[in-house]
């Protein structure tokens, strides 16, 4: 067994301190500001700080809006975060093993949308899929695909399924790296016995190389639930929330009711309902890590 010494615990913490104070004051202070903030009255026109106690909570459990909030920030999340794991894992897959300068640049195309940034890729795609300019609408009507242009994110039947594309399609390569990167750490010679011994593909994946990647594929899945679930960039640029709030997210809502209602009180409390509603998610990623080890 392996014995610390002093010296060590001393240079180790010496490390960490940087770290943690840099993380208290952009994590940890506002935070715990925010929480304060979430029980009190304050807004723009009311500068006097009134503590209500769970008044905004209350009010907020029991609005119209807030469920649906709730249901479209799950729905954002998980399927946006499934369809990207899935993919990523797909076209890993795909070009393991794939050798040559054409899967080489391939490779590089796949990650340019993760290298982009956020608001150029929002507002390139609303304009490709704009009902009127965009260039996905005069395509398809050429093709005669379809008789009258479609409005992604104006129809409120399209507009969630129109900002998960965009969210999907810049963010499956970070998915495909990581899912790449663990299929290479599969032992080849495991591979090519199963093989001799008979098994196809499906088999292979199946019994070889699924065991070896299955945390890492979990792990992946759940980062990319996590960064989805709080996410605000795409799902504001491309909608602000609209059409009659089928795209409004929890963070969209509190961005909304801070700095356009400037009820700085109740955004607070929606915030930390948000990072609440994370709390059982993450607690169940912990459990399910601890059982693998």
């Amino acid at each position: 067994m392996s014995v610390v010494s002093k010296g060590d615990k001393i240079f180790i913490t010496s490390l960490l301190i940087p770290t943690l104070f840099f993380l208290s004051f952009v994590e940890f202070i506002p935070i715990i500001y925010a929480l304060l903030y979430s029980f009190t009255s304050s807004s723009t026109f009311n500068p006097t700080i009134n503590f209500i106690g769970l008044n905004n909570y209350i009010n907020i459990i029991y609005s119209t809006f807030f469920w649906q909030d709730v249901i479209n920030t799950l729905e954002y999340g998980s399927v946006t975060a499934i369809v990207q794991t899935l993919l990523g894992l797909g076209l890993a897959i795909l070009f393991k093993d794939k050798k040559g300068s054409l899967y080489t640049i391939a490779k590089a195309l796949i990650f340019i949308p993760y290298a982009l940034p956020y608001i150029s890729v929002s507002l390139v795609w609303k304009f490709l899929l704009d009902p009127q300019y965009g260039a996905v609408n005069k395509v398809m009507l050429a093709l005669r695909l379809i008789n009258d242009p479609i409005d992604f994110f104006g129809n409120p039947s399209n507009a969630m399924w129109s900002v998960m594309f965009v969210t999907i399609w810049q963010f499956f390569p970070f998915a495909m790296i990581i899912l790449y990167a663990a299929l290479e750490s599969v032992p080849k010679d495991r591979i090519e016995a199963a093989q001799v011994d008979g098994a196809g593909p499906i088999q292979v994946f199946k019994h070889v190389t699924w065991p070896y990647i299955r945390k890492i594929f979990f792990i992946t899945l759940f980062l990319r639930f996590l960064f989805n679930f709080g996410k605000f960039d795409h799902v504001w640029l491309l909608t602000g929330g609209g059409p009659l709030r089928v795209t409004e997210t929890l963070p969209v809502a509190a961005w909304i009711i801070s700095f356009q209602q400037y009820n700085y009180g109740v955004a607070t409390s929606v915030a930390i309902l948000n990072l609440l509603l994370l709390i059982p998610f993450l607690l169940i990623f912990l459990l399910s890590v601890y059982r693998e080890r």
